[in-house]
């Protein structure tokens, strides 16, 4: 008899040390636990190549680190992860130039609906489908770059500045909040305005910011940097300068122009994965 109570007594404890066991070995769905060696690697190349396509013609960064992340983690995940690194990059950009306060001034409003947008747009990042969001980028992605490459003249009349700017940004902070992605419809509204190239590049920075900030405090308003992700976030700034600093060395040897067309053909390609992904 005693034997049986100390049994009965001891096999709670047993259970409750496997329960604790399990739940620590347990991942949460979707999200891998501490990464390893080839996931870390093929971040770091993620943003290296985002990088350089940034230092070579300008922008590109988020767009390209985000499309080569979805291939090896979830969509979520992979946006908190480019935010941070994003900010950082868009910052040194927005600073570089004598336009700061001129291009604040008029534009205001652009970046106060581009920063509005994304916390509507998120809503649609942590509420659908993953695979519907990832069909919506692969379009986003082919959409923007077949726009790019036909090069459809477009001009933005500058009476039109007062309300269509914040409404673009509106727009361009919903997409970027469901999807990661910044490209439209801001870039053919930047586009538009004809400006010298250095405001053009400064103001693309400076939206940038207000896009890529937003999302970085809704990732950390929906807790998605706990775990790993809040130090993956930190150290991807580190191969994400290294590759700017490569793209403007390379820049200097390469015709930028033709440059700029490879990339516009691979981001094609990798959108076409994005809906073939979200499909089959």
């Amino acid at each position: 008899m005693r034997a049986r109570r100390l049994t009965a007594v001891a096999s709670p404890g047993g259970n409750a040390a496997r329960n604790k066991k399990s739940q620590r070995t347990r991942r949460p769905k979707g999200r891998p636990a501490i990464p390893d060696t080839e996931i870390l690697l093929l971040i770091a190349a993620a943003f290296l190549v985002g990088g350089v396509v940034k230092g070579t013609v300008g922008i590109g960064l988020p767009t390209v680190s985000l499309a080569l992340m979805i291939g090896f983690m979830p969509l979520r995940d992979a946006v908190a992860v480019m935010a941070i690194p994003a900010v950082a990059a868009n910052f040194v950009q927005s600073i570089q130039g004598d336009a700061f306060r001129e291009l604040l001034r008029r534009h205001w409003a652009l970046f106060l609906g581009a920063f509005a947008g994304i916390w509507i747009g998120t809503m649609a990042l942590y509420g659908i489908d993953q695979r519907i969001l990832i069909g919506v980028l692969g379009v986003l992605l082919c959409g923007y770059t077949a726009w790019s490459l036909a090069t459809v003249p477009i001009r933005v009349p500058h009476r039109t500045i007062p309300w269509l700017g914040p409404l673009t940004g509106l727009t361009t902070g919903m997409v970027t909040g469901a999807t990661g992605n910044l490209a439209l419809p801001l870039m053919i509204y930047l586009t538009g305005l004809h400006l010298p190239k250095d405001r053009l590049v400064q103001l693309t920075g400076m939206v940038a910011v207000a896009l890529t900030g937003g999302l970085a405090l809704a990732a950390s308003g929906k807790a998605q940097y706990g775990g790993p992700l809040l130090p993956l976030s930190l150290l991807a700034i580190i191969p994400s300068f290294a590759g700017m600093w490569a793209g403007r060395r390379l820049r200097q040897r390469l015709s930028e122009a033709r440059f700029r067309r490879w990339i516009l053909v691979f981001l094609f390609l990798l959108g076409l994965n994005l809906i073939r992904k979200s499909v089959f």
